[in-house]
């Protein structure tokens, strides 16, 4: 059974984050997936990040221009090195026909995602995947929010009750059985 490490969302504009807010530990995040990364547990790494293009309702709607340049929307630099392909989205919904068709093709089973936005675009990517058969689960520990604790909570709270019971995973230690359990 061939697994994956999705890293959602991790991107060079997060790094500013961790200077302006006390509670988003973009900069654990990303430390945590290069550390799932090394593990060697996955036969691919892959991440996708999100650009806010110009006239989108992000920026017509909310005024909202963040992730909209090149210097802050590609994908951190850390991730890059530890990625074996990346991919961009532009939704709310980080599994663009680009990724599906992808992860398909490598005939990807169980699908590891960590990343940033757990409230949002992790919660939304796992539900894709579980949605089209993938084994998935969610790295908690090495996933936050953009808009706090709080929101990195409630995402949480949502990927528990909206993915099978054993798919929210809290510690490396998790992780390892899941990956052990399904190799059985």
């Amino acid at each position: 059974m061939k697994t994956c490490l999705l890293i959602i969302d991790q991107q060079r504009g997060n790094r500013e984050l961790d200077r302006l807010y006390d509670d988003i530990q973009a900069n654990q995040t990303i430390q945590a997936a290069v550390d799932l990364a090394q593990t060697k547990w996955f036969d691919q790494v892959y991440a996708c990040g999100f650009i806010n293009p110009p006239q989108s309702v992000w920026q017509e709607k909310m005024h909202w221009h963040g992730l909209s340049k090149e210097s802050s929307y590609l994908i951190d630099t850390e991730i890059q090195r530890i990625a074996d392909q990346e991919f961009y989205h532009s939704s709310y919904f980080p599994i663009t026909k680009e990724l599906s068709q992808f992860l398909e093709w490598k005939n990807m089973e169980r699908v590891l995602v960590c990343g940033m936005e757990t409230d949002c675009c992790v919660l939304f990517g796992a539900c894709q995947l579980f949605e089209m058969g993938y084994n998935v689960a969610v790295a908690g520990y090495a996933c936050a929010s953009s808009t706090g604790l709080k929101s990195h909570q409630a995402g949480l709270t949502s990927i528990s009750h909206r993915l099978p019971k054993d798919a929210l995973l809290m510690d490396q230690k998790e992780v390892e059985q899941w990956i052990q359990k399904e190799k059985k």
